[in-house]
């Protein structure tokens, strides 16, 4: 079986998604599986995309086709890239792409190649048909559906839902294409052994000995910073003694955010730390008390899925969608209103030996069901069955 995986851009500051494909293609090829993966990429984030690679162990086991992306015209029409996916669609009968995204243009000519040359394809839309998502430039989206995603949609052999609630919210939108579930995952080697205790509060000594909460996830609107912000200070105001370390890639949020933990006084007890990758990134979780994201939307968090595999309580928005965390006591799932995170971060600092079976719980959690070996099984036995199905 051949695999190709198609995403706009690896750049690991675009967000999980990159990080998604990437590990879901390294568990593939690991079973056995021919996977090659294409995507355009810009000059100036290769040294980026270059050091996940690096930081990936099996990553020489996937082809990787990096385009680059030299203009507009580039993006929008994706010849080289169409002319590399044409030629990897060598034996249509045994060949699946798997498509991630769903608003970007190479994404949906590359599906129509697909059908031309009678291919199977899945789309993971990575959370991206969530009513939050749709909301955001809905005029044009409602457009771009209607005159091209739909199509994409509909004639895809599978739509990949990371999970039962992303399932729901698609289907609204009344596609023709089925829709299966299977989780993300993470990977266990990666996180095995973490760092010492202590090395991140070395690098950051301002926070001291205090316990602190770690945000880890691109700033972004839709992850919910202001009411993030807003929950810590009614926390602090109620007495915490916590403080709240801030880390991930600018995706447009970072000032504001700024301009707000200033407005409330709190440059002295929130870090904003910048993007944490590799062992920077294990070091902040390994010093962690808790793991808290106040999103708006989310499809499967891997952040909150590798903060549960080190151990780390969770704090998170119902909108997360991982009602798993409640189900078998790892965290607090809460509705997004900064009180009721507020109240979370006081009762967990309240009792850090709850704290603590929340972790260990989550860890199993993690152990049972979010391995990227068991995501890879799963997908594989999807396509294959797709392959059986196709005329």
């Amino acid at each position: 079986m051949k695999i190709i995986h198609a995403i706009r851009r690896l750049d690991p500051a675009t967000g999980g998604p990159p990080v998604v494909v990437l590990h879901i293609a390294i568990a593939q090829a690991a079973a056995g599986a021919e996977v090659h993966l294409i995507c355009h990429e810009d000059p100036d984030t290769t040294p980026a995309v270059d050091a996940m690679l690096a930081e990936a162990p099996g990553s020489a086991g996937v082809t990787f086709h990096r385009i680059p992306r030299h203009s507009r015209f580039t993006e929008l029409f994706a010849p080289a890239l169409l002319r590399r996916f044409d030629q990897l669609v060598d034996s249509p009968d045994l060949t699946v792409a798997h498509l991630h995204g769903v608003w970007e243009p190479m994404l949906a000519r590359v599906a129509a190649q697909a059908r031309r040359r009678r291919a199977p394809y899945v789309v993971t839309p990575h959370g991206l048909l969530d009513p939050y998502s749709l909301s955001q430039s809905s005029l044009k989206k409602r457009l771009s559906m209607g005159l091209v995603q739909r199509r994409m949609l509909n004639a895809a052999a599978a739509i990949h839902a990371l999970n039962e609630d992303e399932k729901q919210s698609i289907a609204p939108l009344k596609l023709a294409a089925p829709v299966v579930i299977v989780p993300n995952g993470v990977d266990l080697d990666t996180l095995d052994p973490l760092p010492e205790p202590g090395r991140f509060r070395t690098q950051h000594p301002r926070l001291g000995d205090a316990p602190y909460l770690l945000f880890l996830s691109r700033l972004h609107r839709k992850k919910g910073l202001d009411i993030l912000v807003d929950a810590f200070d009614r926390y602090v105001r109620a007495g915490g003694n916590m403080h709240l370390v801030v880390a991930g890639p600018d995706g447009g949020e970072r000032d504001p955010t700024l301009k707000l933990i200033q407005h409330r006084n709190l440059a002295d007890r929130v870090h904003m730390v910048g993007p944490l990758y590799g062992p920077d990134k294990l070091a902040a979780l390994r010093d962690a008390f808790a793991f808290v994201l106040s999103s708006r939307q989310e499809g499967f968090s891997i952040a909150i899925t590798e903060a549960l595999a080190c151990s780390l309580p969770v704090i998170i928005s119902d909108s997360s969608h991982f009602p798993e965390v409640a189900e078998v006591g790892a965290g607090r799932v809460l509705p997004l209103e900064a009180a009721a995170f507020a109240k979370a971060f006081s009762e967990l600092e309240a009792d850090p030996e709850a704290a603590a079976a929340m972790g260990r719980a989550g860890a199993q959690l993690v152990r049972d069901r979010y391995t990227w070996p068991k995501v890879a099984a799963a997908m594989i036995a999807l396509y294959q069955s797709l392959l059986t199905q196709s005329p």
